[in-house]
């Protein structure tokens, strides 16, 4: 049945063949469409259009209702359960899951390219948080929190190639880099620590000028860059593996500098006082063996010095005077 010049929709030509049936299911079928006005009122909750996958389903796979929201369903027996809708001005919020298909080859998931100065490209929160839990800004800058309070960690760009987070990092396996990794103070910028090399050798700096250092020059050896001296500021340990120390530099615990010898730590030599050097252990390299560090008296500009002296089954065998 063709449309005819007279009317928009199909209607039976004066030289059609008379079928009834046919020609009025065509007509009806037009009708409906047609019912369907531009404008209307309409009640939110009233559904405007709805799709049956088959006739006779008790719902529908998909369906407009009056204040636009648009729900889709598995059809049949199953109630729709994924909508899309308007929640609040310029806001569109779907149900459940909303997943972005590629637009094309090179192109994008999801574009956000009118972001205002102070505006977000996306807030993150759990059931029953009163705050933000992770947002991005329109900057890309990444910030965490709590959920229940303001974000407290971040992580930004602050220049070309440079991230920052203004609190701690903190890596559970390995942080590798292969540029020098630095450890800056404050906004100045300032180096205070860097991991690096020197030539090709793994090397610790200290300082922002990089002029104190620790360098492996070889297996199981350190050094230090240039003619730097090592200050430690407790004991400074050698030994026969990781157990057994052999030398340890240190104190004798009255701030006089000492140095130990033995896995017990039970053989020193002691800074007495300026130039007096002093031990209380035997002396094992031969039969003699100072027990003492200082003793006699001082007699005007002499300084009077008596060791005793001990064979190596310890007997006391007299006295050593030491005149200066």
């Amino acid at each position: 049945m063709p449309t005819t010049t007279v009317h928009a929709l199909r209607y039976p030509a004066p030289t059609d063949p008379a079928d009834v049936p046919s020609d009025m299911g065509k007509l009806a079928s037009d009708v409906d469409v047609a019912l369907l006005p531009a404008d209307v009122v309409c009640a939110a909750a009233t559904r405007v259009v709805r799709s049956l996958l088959v006739a006779g389903d008790a719902n529908g796979a998909f369906r407009i209702m009056g204040d636009g929201r648009h729900d889709w369903g598995a059809g049949g027996a199953s109630a729709v359960d994924t909508s899309l809708y308007r929640s609040a001005v310029n806001t569109l919020k779907a149900s459940g899951t909303l997943v972005a298909g590629q637009g094309g080859a090179g192109g994008p998931a999801f574009v956000a390219d009118s972001l205002a100065a102070d505006g977000y490209t996306l807030l993150a929160k759990q059931a029953g948080d009163t705050q933000n839990r992770f947002m991005i800004d329109r900057n890309g800058a990444l910030n965490w929190g709590p959920g229940n309070a303001a974000t407290d960690t971040d992580l930004y760009r602050t220049g070309a190639g440079y991230l920052r987070t203004d609190g701690i990092l903190q890596v559970m396996n390995m942080l590798q880099g292969y540029q020098p990794v630095y450890s800056m103070y404050g906004d100045s910028q300032q180096r205070q620590v860097s991991l690096g090399f020197s030539g090709a050798n793994p090397a610790v700096y200290w300082g922002n000028d990089l002029g104190v250092g620790l360098v492996k020059t070889s297996t199981n050896h350190l050094a230090t860059l240039g003619n730097n001296n090592l200050h430690v500021g407790q004991a400074f340990y050698a030994g026969d593996g990781q157990a057994a120390i052999q030398i340890a530099l240190g104190n004798d615990g009255s701030g006089r500098g000492c140095m130990f010898f033995g896995t017990a730590l039970d053989t020193s030599i002691i800074r007495l006082e300026a130039g007096g050097l002093g031990t209380n252990s035997w002396y094992v390299g031969g039969a003699l063996c100072l027990t003492s560090a200082r003793g006699g008296d001082v007699t005007g500009a002499t300084r009077q010095y008596n060791f005793p002296v001990y064979n190596q089954n310890k007997t006391f065998l007299g006295y050593v005077q030491i005149y200066t």
